[in-house]
Order: structure tokens, then sequence, then C-alpha cells
């Protein structure tokens, strides 16, 4: 497949990802997008869920069925669980998040302890160390498939690449610059990004639709 072509439609995605989060915002300023209660609230909140199953999970997943079976579903059972069987629990962090103006794990943890800023650098530190090799792995799941698509899955051991070759690095740029419009312009724990969760049930959309397409291949 030709380059040039696979950038065009990443290109039209990323961009009709950021128009829908556009619209989003621009149209929840005068109230939210559907009533609280509605069943296309469920629907979207389920969507937005699916941020859950990244780039990785295409692989990860299929590879792990494939060779496993249904030693795969572990990793999905237990977040279910969770959110179907530990609504007091739930409840309960938002309750503490929203009294305590509460917008990252570091906050909650040394919230509980006198709000430390000490023990709040301390978790954030191990959680960035933490997350680190995942988000480098979802950038390579990414990267990868590009290379796959234009034929050239050589370029993903070429060490001497330039950062502008390196189909990851545009990933991550893009991305970035995706949360920055839309996601941290206002850290409050009361804040809702409406833009963004709507471009991210649109994405979720797309993904079952590729899942789909892969299981009916199969």
């Amino acid at each position: 497949m030709q380059g040039w072509f696979v950038l065009a439609i990443s290109a039209a995605y990323v961009t009709a990802l950021f128009l829908i989060a556009w619209w989003g915002d621009r149209r929840s300023a005068h109230g939210p997008l559907v009533p609280a209660n509605s069943w296309a609230a469920a629907v979207s909140y389920c969507l937005t869920l699916a941020v859950y199953n990244t780039s990785w999970s295409f692989y990860g997943s299929v590879g792990r069925a494939a060779t496993s079976g249904l030693d795969f579903i572990t990793i999905y059972l237990g977040p279910t669980l969770v959110l179907l069987l530990a609504k007091p629990l739930l409840v309960k962090v938002i309750a503490i998040a929203k009294a305590q103006n509460v917008a990252s794990i570091s906050d909650f943890i040394a919230a509980r302890y006198g709000k430390s800023q000490s023990l709040a650098a301390l978790v954030t530190l191990a959680s960035l160390l933490g997350v680190l090799p995942y988000i480098a792995l979802q950038l390579k799941a990414v990267g990868k498939s590009f290379d796959y698509l234009i034929l050239q899955p050589e370029r993903a051991s070429i060490a001497a690449m330039h950062v502008w070759q390196d189909s990851a690095f545009a990933v991550a740029a893009s991305m970035a610059l995706f949360a920055i419009v839309f996601g941290v312009r206002h850290v409050h724990a009361s804040e809702h990004h409406r833009g963004l969760m709507l471009a991210i049930a649109f994405e979720s959309v797309v993904k079952l639709i590729a899942f789909l397409i892969v299981a009916l291949f199969v």
C-alpha cells in the first residue's frame, strides 16, 4: 500500500476526531449533549469505556486468543466485574474525589494522608514509571501497523532512523496535541470533557467495526 495513501487516511481520521471533539465542546457549552438518564447517554458511556482497549489489544488479545484460547479474557473480566458488582466502592471513590477535588491517583492517595505533597510526588513518579512501558507498547503497535501497511516492516528495526521518519513519534505527537487541546486545559474534579468523550465513543465504534471485520475474516 502506498505510504501517501495510508498517511492521507490517518490524517483524515485524526482530523475527524478533532472535529468531533471540537463540535462536542461547542455543543455541550449550551448543556449536555444527550439527557443524562437516556439510553443514548448509557450507550455513549459504555462506548467511552472501550478506551481500555488500546492498539495493543488488537494484537495482544487476538494473539493470545489464537494461542491460548479464553486465557485472554481475564484482563477484561476483572474491570467488567468491578463495574457490575462494586458500585458501592465506585460511588465512595467518586464522592471522595469530588469532596477533595481529586483529579489524579496521586491526589487521591495523598488526600488519605493529610494531602502530603511528598507522598503525591512519590505516587506520581511510581505511576509514571509503571505506565511508560505500556504507553511505549501502544506506540510501537501503532507504528508497526503503519510500517506493515506501507510494506516496510524493516523500518521498525532501523536503529539510526531519524526522528521525523519514526511513525511512532508522529503518533505520540498527534496524541499529545489532542490531549492538550481537548483534555488538560483545566484540571478539576467536576469538569466534564464532553467533546473528548464523544471522540472516544466514536473511536470505540471504529474499534468494534474493526474487530468484527477481523472476526468475520477469521
